[in-house]
């Protein structure tokens, strides 16, 4: 195992890599980039790193730092500073351990079958987080937009969504499109250091900053662990350091030459949709090439690839790549093929974890097919298991839902209702048991703040990403997959948030991806109301007749103005035409009144902050979690059953709604799982009481099982129903 590292981190000669990237950072961002480290940095990294995760070669744990914080924060952050300052590393900082992980399905005598990972000492964790949190704010000013691995405000989802689109246009007009998947062979390990650190300098990251990363990786050594052992030590002359915090965004900036390489070349046809084209999509190692124009485009990426393989010591696993098409001859097919030495991709091929059928009828079924199949394999496994039902429902959470939702958020097509109904059946009938069901779908989809189960609701999931996606067409800078979806169907200057949404309007998209999400949003827009317009586009009060609109709003977005908010004065009202008139074109000003009174009737009009305003807010202040922060709001909405089950208490033991949300709030503390359970169904009338079993069994008394004589409707574990009381309350 050590020879075969040693062999794959050695250092491999490449050429200069100078004028390779087009964008550099300003003054400014290097100066923040290079400032000192402060207290508050390493306190925020200290507290959210993992505990109990293993060490590096020094023995100190996470949990080290965590609990001794204040004593060590600053020792740290006067060593951070020297480091910066000065560009020396500590001597421990060159050593680490690698462990390897088999991958699935693999040949486990095969070296090749593992995926290494770096174990550093924390400190130097600590040091690289902080960087690594610096550079992430400054990344998308150097990473074009079709980048989108480890890049701010960038998603997954993304880049399959851009291919998606291309396809289902290339299908409907019936144009030619290849798409050439390229493979980096053990890409994070075989990065040469002298053209990283090179391309920090290139990209003027700042004089600290690039003398930290080239020190980083100079000089360093491992010991691989091998079945509990040590193997010797082994030089470590290439690749970044997988685990560290800082490789995906160092990695990231080594393969935007290969996509600038590919952007500038102008023997490169891309798929053009409009104005709008697109050449390539980045998503750390998986590459894909768009060309919508045979001519000499393969010939000038094989040429490309030759180029960016000599600089940066990456190599393109041709076996691993492939191509799919639409629409080609056969004899181009075998040209492109030929050139490249890549292998066909028949039907479809897979991206980011997702089967990309040319056909895109069947997506959802080659799909969801093959997941819905280990799914149900799993839960036959997990049955021979003693579990309790929250037990089950843990797993579920853990180990299946995460599945389902990554589909739902890449995959931006309707899935028929029956079927998902079907999942969350099936599921549901394993975690309460095969008998006769004794809990509604309303107190089982409940969440557990509310007095119900719980159980996620996929239907409602599906419905939550398709909605986050609807924000992605509004609010924020518009991504590209926005823009080619909103060229495609005509709706460049249409808000989708304002207006409803009727057949007439559905009809008219063309197909792709839009027609699922505005479907969703139908079902929902008269439960959502916007109340608040600022973050909307400046058409969106016009949606229907942007047209009257487009120079002046292609004139306002030409000075960076793009939302309502952009038009507001800091009290509130509509800007003067006086102030506007330069920005908005001389020959405007009708326009310009029409839609001021519209902006000023609306802000006239505004009522309290509406779930859709909530929505909208988390979005534009905190990104991330937006697709729970919905999934919360709609299921409140659909799945409540909080105040039935206080109004069905309050009457059957004599006491007021606060001690009923008391008792639900305590249930929710309890960890341990069978006691909660217990709880959980007692809460939710799981248990059949005297009376309800003998209206099933007529030969069943009814009497209490504790107060003889008397006929008691309600659940007595032991006691009257005063004690029962007593107990829970």
């Amino acid at each position: 195992m050590a020879n075969y590292y040693e062999k794959l981190y050695m250092n491999k000669d490449t050429v200069s890599s100078e004028g390779i990237l087009n964008k550099k950072l300003d003054t400014f961002s290097q100066a923040v980039l290079d400032s000192n480290i402060t207290s508050n940095e390493i306190e925020e990294v200290i507290k959210n790193l993992k505990i109990n995760s293993s060490p590096g070669p020094d023995g100190l744990t996470t949990n080290f730092y965590k609990i001794f914080q204040k004593e060590v924060i600053p020792n740290l952050q006067i060593l951070y500073n020297k480091i910066m300052e000065n560009k020396i590393i500590p001597e421990t900082w060159k050593k680490s351990e690698i462990i390897t992980i088999l991958k699935p399905n693999k040949e486990e005598t095969d070296p090749n079958s593992y995926r290494p990972i770096t174990l550093s000492n924390v400190d130097y964790k600590i040091f690289a987080k902080v960087i690594a949190n610096r550079l992430r704010e400054i990344m998308p000013t150097l990473i074009e937009e079709d980048q989108y691995g480890f890049i701010k405000k960038r998603m997954i989802a993304d880049p399959i969504r851009n291919i998606v689109n291309v396809i289902d246009h290339a299908t409907r007009e019936r144009r030619k499109l290849l798409l050439i998947k390229l493979d980096v062979y053990k890409a994070f390990d075989t990065i040469n250091h002298n053209y990283l650190a090179n391309l920090c300098e290139e990209c003027n990251l700042g004089k600290n900053i690039c003398g930290v990363i080239r020190e980083l990786y100079k000089e360093n050594q491992a010991e691989i662990i091998v079945n509990g052992s040590n193997s010797r030590t082994i030089e470590i002359k290439s690749g970044t350091k997988q685990g560290c915090p800082l490789s995906p965004l160092l990695f990231a900036l080594a393969i935007e030459p290969l996509a600038n390489l590919i952007r500038s070349d102008k023997s490169i046809k891309g798929y053009r949709i409009d104005r709008e084209e697109i050449k390539i999509n980045l998503y750390a190692d998986d590459a894909m090439v768009l060309i919508g124009t045979m001519d000499d485009s393969v010939k000038a990426v094989k040429k490309v690839i030759k180029k960016f393989e000599s600089i940066s010591g990456l190599v393109i696993n041709i076996e691993k790549s492939e191509i799919l098409h639409k629409n080609l001859t056969w004899k181009e097919l075998k040209e492109a093929q030929s050139t490249l030495g890549v292998k066909l991709g028949g039907k479809k091929l897979k991206y980011l974890g997702i089967h990309i059928s040319k056909n895109l009828n069947n997506i959802i079924q080659i799909n969801y097919n093959p997941l819905w199949k280990k799914i149900s394999k799993q839960i036959i496994d997990w049955k021979k298991w003693n579990w309790n039902i929250t037990t089950r429902l843990k797993a579920y959470k853990m180990m299946i839902l995460p599945k389902f939702l990554y589909l739902f958020q890449t995959l931006p097509f309707s899935i028929p209702p029956k079927i998902i109904k079907k999942w969350d059946n099936s599921i549901k009938t394993w975690i309460i048991g095969a008998s006769k069901n004794r809990i509604a779908n309303t107190v089982f989809f409940t969440q557990q703040v509310n007095g119900g189960w719980g159980a996620p609701c996929l239907q409602n999931y599906f419905e939550a990403c398709q909605l986050a996606r609807l924000l992605e067409l509004d609010i924020g800078e518009p991504k590209r997959w926005v823009r080619l979806e909103k060229l495609m169907n005509g709706w460049e200057y249409r808000s989708c948030l304002i207006g409803k949404i009727g057949n007439k309007d559905l009809k008219n998209i063309k197909g792709g991806p839009l027609t699922s999400t505005m479907e969703c949003w139908r079902k929902w827009q008269n439960k959502l109301p916007i109340n608040k317009i600022d973050k909307l586009p400046i058409g969106a009060l016009e949606n229907r007749k942007p047209q009257l609109y487009r120079n002046m709003i292609k004139n306002l977005e030409q000075h960076g103005i793009t939302k309502i908010e952009d038009l507001l004065k800091s009290d509130g009202t509509v800007i003067q035409w006086e102030e506007i008139k330069d920005k908005c074109g001389q020959g405007n000003w009708l326009q310009w009144g029409g839609l001021s009174k519209k902006i000023t009737d609306w802000k006239n009009k505004e009522t309290p902050e509406s779930d859709l305003d909530k929505i909208i807010k988390w979005k534009v202040e905190k990104e991330k979690g937006i697709m729970g922060y919905i999934y919360k709001i709609i299921m409140e909405k659909q799945y409540n059953t909080k105040y039935t089950l206080i109004e069905i208490w309050k009457e059957d033991l004599n006491c007021n709604e606060r001690e009923i949300e008391k008792w639900i709030k305590s249930i929710n503390k309890i960890k341990y799982l069978k006691i909660k359970e217990m709880q959980l169904k007692i809460l939710t009338k799981w248990y059949r009481t005297p009376i309800q079993l003998a209206y099933i069994t007529e030969t069943h008394p009814k009497q209490c099982w504790e107060i003889v004589g008397k006929l008691e409707p309600i659940p007595i574990c032991g006691g009257n129903a005063k004690k029962f009381k007593d107990s829970i309350i």
